[in-house]
């Protein structure tokens, strides 16, 4: 459907707007790429989460909340990685597995492991934490079971966080693109320039138009492709005239019909 006078009529109704069901589900309905793009976010955000959230931040969790402190001989010291320590802002270092035997409070001995930033010898005496219910959950003082410590977790939570704002943000579009069809306001515009960079840009162009609003001039710059590019096209080759929907609150923030995606192909 392409903006007919039929669907002038609907555009110039007083707001708020009533819209038939067909064309308010073409305007409020997302792109076919935006939605295969979401649906790809949200399943590598899982799997990113799943992947990389150290589970051993839990053990350090407990032990930070609920530790004792013991003697230990350490049993051997291996050299794992080059990584940062603790935290994220502390310089690249020698990791160290280190393995030890401690005596808990009730007598039995132990025999855990956890990385420390230096080589530790082996017979030699260290202190370390471990908790008083779970036998076998220690690390060394000053040591850690996960490069990074928490700063870990935190990146790991970029994933399913980033998945999360794509959402929220869509439905924020469709929320203001929702208002902008009830309450917008239209005025007729003009194209001033259509252009591509170069072979480059394939199908894909861009216009710079200008509206009236309030009284103001307004400038629009909006990219096209597609039946929106070859529309652009016609309407350059003669007046250049074309309709524009804005917001009254931030008129950037419009809609050029005869450029609109979901109007022309709908």
């Amino acid at each position: 459907m392409s903006p007919s006078a039929n669907l002038r009529a609907v555009f110039s109704q007083a707001p708020p707007r009533q819209f038939p069901p067909e064309i308010e589900r073409a305007l409020l309905r997302a792109d076919g790429a935006w939605r295969f793009g979401s649906a790809v976010a949200a399943i590598v955000g899982t799997l990113g989460f799943v992947l990389f959230l150290p589970l051993s931040l839990v053990d350090t969790f407990r032990l930070d909340i609920n530790a004792v402190r013991t003697s230990a001989e350490v049993v051997s010291s291996v050299y794992q990685q080059r990584a940062v320590a603790n935290h994220a802002f502390m310089r690249r270092k020698k990791l160290f597995l280190v393995t030890f035997s401690y005596t808990d409070h009730d007598g039995r001995r132990q025999r855990a492991q956890s990385l420390a930033a230096r080589d530790l010898r082996p017979g030699e005496k260290v202190e370390v934490e471990y908790h008083n219910d779970t036998t076998g959950l220690a690390r060394v003082a000053g040591g850690f079971f996960v490069p990074g410590g928490y700063w870990a977790g935190v990146w790991a939570m970029i994933f399913p966080a980033l998945a999360i704002f794509g959402r929220w943000n869509f439905r924020r579009w469709r929320q203001r693109r929702g208002h902008l069809l009830k309450f917008g306001l239209l005025a007729a515009g003009r194209i001033e320039q259509l252009w591509q960079h170069g072979p480059r840009d394939g199908g894909t162009g861009w216009v710079a138009l200008r509206f009236s609003a309030a009284g103001n001039s307004v400038q629009h710059t909006q990219s096209v492709d597609g039946p929106a590019l070859e529309a652009a096209r016609s309407l350059a080759r003669g007046d250049g005239r074309l309709t524009v929907l804005y917001d009254e609150r931030l008129p950037r923030h419009c809609i050029v019909l005869e450029l609109n995606p979901a109007l022309l192909t709908a």
